[in-house]
């Protein structure tokens, strides 16, 4: 098994792609990482009201925590719609 480190992860499997997220994904991801209705079971910290918070947090998790080995964040995709993220699948406290 490779490490899941050594170059993000690009996974096609039936109707989805699982990618890495750009900035330009913001855009898309904006009204689920906005919505209040969202967050009220799971963590505060990934809540935004601000797209370039949420564009500096993709920056975040694709350099420093990829990059120090903290977690995988990457954004769902549907094949017939390519370049609109659906919402993120995260991988942490991944062990080889």
């Amino acid at each position: 098994m490779r490490d899941l480190y050594e170059k993000f992860p690009y996974i096609v499997t039936g109707e989805m792609i699982i990618r890495q997220l750009s900035e330009e994904d913001a855009d898309a991801l904006f009204p689920v990482f906005g919505n209040d209705n969202m967050f009220r079971y799971i963590p505060d910290y990934l809540h935004t009201e601000n797209k370039e918070v949420l564009r500096d947090a993709i920056r975040c998790m694709n350099s420093r925590d990829f990059q120090e080995r903290r977690w995988i964040v990457s954004g769902i995709f549907l094949q017939e719609r390519p370049e609109e993220a659906i919402g993120t699948v995260e991988l942490f406290a991944y062990s080889k």
